[in-house]
């Protein structure tokens, strides 16, 4: 178990330095979670249940690097994070020739209305003024918005819901053509 704890460990931060470009096989950055996801199991003795869904042909897909994986590793630390036994982190992929949707859910503690406020009104803030507002919440999930809007610009749509008490929801929809 040690020996696969530190080969995902390994891989994970060699896909930091990656010299394929910005994009990479969606396969790939499936690799990212599922090795994330390894060393979560490590973490948290398995209490966690990790579900991804991708048909094969959506696999090529080209993404940019590190765009799931972020928003699975804020759903363990945040959405998860003080629940015991029963969490689940659901990560599914479907495609058109026209989109690619990539949805990331979890059954965690979720956030309040108005945090959820709060991140709508930076997600607006970068779309009008291309700056972040620095407040320390939502940095993995406004960097993953942030990267989608400058590779995609208004092509791409990014959403969240949230309860709390219920778990998070985050939907990406990317254009076709990143193959």
């Amino acid at each position: 178990q040690i020996s696969d704890l530190i080969t995902a460990l390994v891989k994970l931060l060699r896909s930091t330095i990656n010299r394929e470009g910005f994009f990479i096989p969606l396969g790939r950055e499936l690799e990212n979670v599922r090795n994330y996801i390894c060393i979560q199991n490590a973490v948290y003795k398995g209490n966690v249940d990790f579900r991804i869904e991708i048909p094969e042909k959506l696999l090529d897909y080209r993404v940019p690097n590190f765009i799931l994986q972020p928003l699975v590793e804020n759903a363990v630390l945040h959405g998860l994070e003080t629940k015991v036994d029963g969490g689940v982190v659901h990560v599914a992929v479907r495609g058109t020739e026209q989109k690619i949707v990539a949805v990331v859910k979890d059954n965690g503690q979720g956030f309040p209305e108005e945090t959820l406020v709060q991140l709508r009104q930076a997600m607006e803030c970068y779309d009008r003024e291309g700056t972040i507002p620095d407040d320390g919440h939502g940095i993995g999930f406004l960097n993953v918005y942030r990267r989608l809007r400058l590779f995609y610009g208004t092509a791409a749509e990014f959403t969240v819901e949230s309860r709390a008490g219920e778990g998070t929801e985050i939907t990406m929809v990317l254009p076709a053509g990143g193959r």
